[in-house]
């Protein structure tokens, strides 16, 4: 709401522009976590066995501080990002590449979700 507010504020002829105005409540940590999925299944990508417990209890901190409003961008660059330390990660591997091309480890996910907050909080 304070974004939209500014936008509103920044011209005086927006405001009677928009009447009506629709409020939507952040995604909790598990629907967060089932669009994180969404994403990596479409895209054909399998998530480690530790990667989505480690997601839930880092998404359950930052939504019990309000840090998870922008909901389904988050989870779209969070996936995004991950794929980028992802791929990263594979190029400095010397054996067993072929096995890691679809998966996204913990570390790979754990690293971009710091890399975004890092990002969004300067």
């Amino acid at each position: 709401p304070e974004p939209m507010e500014r936008f509103l504020d920044s011209n005086p002829g927006l405001r009677s522009r928009f009447n009506h105005f629709i409020q939507f409540d952040d995604y909790p940590p598990e629907e967060l976590l089932l669009i994180f999925r969404h994403f990596v299944h479409v895209s054909e990508y399998e998530p480690d066995a530790d990667a989505a417990p480690m997601l839930l209890r880092r998404l359950e901190a930052l939504f019990s501080t309000g840090q998870t409003h922008d909901n389904g961008r988050f989870m779209r660059n969070l996936f995004e990002r991950s794929v980028e330390v992802q791929a990263d990660r594979i190029t400095r591997m010397k054996h067993g590449i072929e096995a890691q091309l679809n998966t996204l480890s913990s570390e790979d996910v754990s690293q971009a979700l710091d890399e975004i907050l890092a990002e969004t909080s300067l």
